[in-house]
């Protein structure tokens, strides 16, 4: 379905581009990754998969982004994306992006209906990898806790294999929608000096997870604002809410659709050669409790919530131009059931170097040091080196 979507994308794009004489602006990127993990380490805690922890050299992640300008007002931006599947084969094929956007001339307002960024967020409006200082993604967008869209809450459900419809369940990151989700999505700039600007989506899961846009499972709106009083300080409120069930075979069983909530504020200030960023998430779940040995799920849904936060230190070094240092802090706690958490504290600490070498060519090393209190300490540790072609 996914693939059929975008050759039938690019089949029509592309002709009828060319056929209205349209320009065609094209951006692309290709990352070679080196790296090695220790033996506790996972995909769906550290983004390196447990076969290969080993170290590895290949290409983790292709993209290209097309977009024209039908006339003055409308645009048409699709992306593709081959990456690899859970951290293992280059084998995913996706197409993230793919919207239609109406900007009336000289307005300072724009819609877009299709699949496109979700408005939640620091991390989101960075999908290129020059935009982030990191390899590794922080721990709201990436860390994989006890819930799973399938089944709702479960105990140890990453440490102990749970399988539904043949598929093991990790459960889900805390900012569910990711960085892309479909629908339509309202964007604002208040005032001529981009001081303020408002933006809110209402939309359908994330597109590599729905194979129906028009699923009623999934149903959600999230919006941000974002206010930047002056050159060197940027400060953001995101709230979020809605469903994220998945079809299954249990689906007819669950005693009530999973909902979450989110609220989260981020940070950007800087001086000179130096920048500090940060964010902080909390999230409030309403979701059934799935019985793993039974097989089946409890009457009644439990209510839990979750908290993460991250902040970064970025120094640029003015004696090597395009040298840059980076530290970042990750932590996320979560709420008591039954006496003990629900799932268990998580720490991280990111080691970043990078340089660009040239305008196209971007070079960048991460050292993660990731310690989960219920596994052994600082054993999920990681080196990963990036290497980033663009044009």
């Amino acid at each position: 379905m996914k693939t059929l979507a975008l050759w039938t994308t690019i089949a029509v794009f592309l002709p009828v581009s060319l056929l209205a004489q349209l320009r065609l602006d094209w951006n692309a990127w290709v990352d070679l990754e080196l790296s090695e993990a220790q033996a506790n380490s996972h995909y769906f805690y550290n983004q390196i998969h447990k076969n290969h922890l080993d170290w590895r050299l290949g290409f983790s992640d292709i993209n290209l982004v097309a977009s024209t300008q039908l006339d003055s007002s409308w645009t048409v931006q699709v992306r593709a994306q081959l990456k690899r599947n859970a951290g293992q084969e280059l084998s995913s094929f996706l197409l993230p992006a793919a919207f239609l956007q109406y900007q009336p001339k000289k307005q300072p307002w724009r819609v877009a209906v299709g699949r496109f960024i979700t408005p939640f967020g620091s991390f989101t409006e960075r999908q290129h990898p020059k935009d982030r200082t990191f390899i590794n993604i922080p721990l709201a967008y990436s860390f994989y806790q006890n819930i799973a869209s399938k089944i709702g809450f479960a105990e140890d459900l990453g440490e102990t294999k749970t399988e539904i419809d043949e598929e093991v369940l990790w459960g889900s990151t805390m900012v569910y929608y990711g960085g892309y989700t479909q629908g339509l999505r309202f964007d604002w700039e208040i005032d001529d000096t981009d001081q303020w600007i408002w933006s809110l989506a209402i939309g359908n899961s994330a597109p590599n997870i729905l194979e129906n846009p028009f699923a009623d499972e999934n149903w959600g709106f999230s919006t941000r604002l974002q206010y930047r009083p002056a050159y060197f300080w940027e400060q953001s409120l995101s709230f979020g809410a809605g469903s994220f069930g998945q079809r299954s075979s249990l689906y007819s069983q669950l005693p009530a659709q999973p909902k979450q909530w989110l609220l989260g504020t981020d940070w950007r200030t800087g001086i000179g050669f130096w920048e500090v960023t940060g964010e902080v998430i909390a999230a409030w779940y309403n979701t059934p409790v799935f019985d793993r040995d039974a097989g089946d799920f409890a009457s009644d849904e439990v209510r839990l919530n979750s908290m993460a936060f991250s902040t970064q230190v970025r120094y640029e070094t003015p004696f090597f131009s395009g040298l840059y240092l980076a530290y970042r802090f990750d932590l996320m706690t979560f709420s008591k059931l039954d006496d003990r958490p629900w799932d268990q504290q998580v720490i991280a600490h990111n080691l970043g170097l990078g340089y660009k070498l040239n305008r196209f060519l971007l070079l960048r090393i991460n050292y993660l040091l990731m310690d989960k209190s219920d596994r052994p300490a600082w054993e999920q540790n990681t080196f990963r080196s990036t290497l980033t072609l663009h044009f």
